[in-house]
């Protein structure tokens, strides 16, 4: 811990803090003017045991809260590893330098997070349209775009319902006794063709805790004695953010489908299940993330625009490559 010129007192932070962090990401959401709002919940999993994190806050002379970083990278990870940043400043303490100094230190704490554990590993951190003085910071501090994403959302006044597909396949709701197989078929087109790292059973349990169940379903191929996932699409419901966003969504976290079974219609007929379950519950869009490539013809941007969505927003990864010489690696 070390005092600022600024008043300001640096110390470390956790998860007992949780409802003190949860009010200053949310001054600095509502200041900012960001599409959606953290829950509780949200904050709670920046500590998931499933990561190495570390967390570091600063204090005023009244010990209030007034800037929060985090740095986390999974535990099970591949020879390419991710460390992500967040976090912010109140905007009431912005413009003292407390920024650069946050990021600093974060920065120092995902080089010693990454040592020796891995072939190479990059610092991210996700930056919503319309933040300057942050992608500013970013970039004098060796950052550069890597990519980006648009938030999209359609009117479900406006869908096709019904579309055929074979009639060997079947899209049913999502359940547990599905899970696991819709987990191996996510393995199945991330691994292969994404080469991102496969998702142990533990992991894609952490990541399903804030799926709808009711509002996602699963194309069943049942030919032969053992039934094959052929796609899946997973949905959340954030009622927190549907005040900012100014209407209520079902959030498309991910739709796929795998190579076998493309070009059948299968992503239009998960597309419609979903989004007619969205509306059956008085919900008055779909929304979803979706990747922005240079090349348009390649963009899913352009595939969903094809279907009906409509752009309402853009984030950029900022990305840094981080030193990983061999060392000892900083444990909780």
């Amino acid at each position: 811990m070390h005092e600022t010129s600024h008043a300001m007192t640096w110390v470390p932070i956790g998860p007992y803090q949780s409802k003190e962090i949860l009010r200053l990401v949310r001054a600095i959401e509502e200041n900012d003017g960001t599409p959606y709002r953290s829950s509780h919940e949200e904050i709670l999993d920046y500590f998931d045991p499933a990561h190495f994190w570390r967390a570091t806050a600063a204090r005023d002379y009244s010990g209030k809260l007034i800037a929060f970083g985090l740095t986390r990278t999974p535990i099970v990870h591949g020879p390419n590893v991710e460390v992500i940043l967040s976090g912010g400043v109140h905007p009431d303490f912005r413009g003292n330098g407390a920024g650069r100094q946050l990021l600093g230190m974060q920065l120092a704490t995902a080089e010693q997070l990454v040592q020796g554990e891995s072939e190479s590993a990059v610092a991210v951190m996700h930056v919503d349209s319309g933040n300057p003085d942050l992608e500013d910071l970013l970039v004098r501090a060796g950052f550069s775009v890597s990519s980006s994403y648009a938030q999209m959302r359609k009117p479900l006044a406006e869908f096709e319902a019904h579309m055929e597909v074979p009639s060997f396949v079947t899209i049913e709701p999502y359940t547990q006794a599905l899970s696991e197989d819709v987990r191996k078929a996510h393995n199945a087109i991330y691994v292969e063709e994404f080469a991102r790292p496969a998702l142990t059973p533990a992991q894609w349990a952490a990541e399903r805790q804030y799926t709808d169940i009711p509002w996602s379903f699963v194309a069943v191929d049942r030919r032969g004695d053992r039934p094959r996932v052929a796609g899946y699409l997973l949905s959340g419901r954030f009622e927190q953010d549907w005040e900012s966003f100014g209407w209520s969504e079902g959030y498309i976290q991910e739709v796929a489908v795998q190579h076998e079974w493309r070009g059948r219609n299968i992503m239009r007929a998960l597309l419609g299940n979903a989004m007619t379950s969205y509306q059956n519950d008085g919900i008055e869009f779909a929304g979803l993330d979706a990747d922005i490539h240079p090349d348009p013809a390649q963009s899913n941007v352009a595939m969903f625009e094809r279907l009906g969505f409509e752009r309402t927003g853009t984030t950029n990864i900022y990305a840094r490559n981080l030193d990983v010489r061999a060392g000892n690696l900083l444990r909780r």
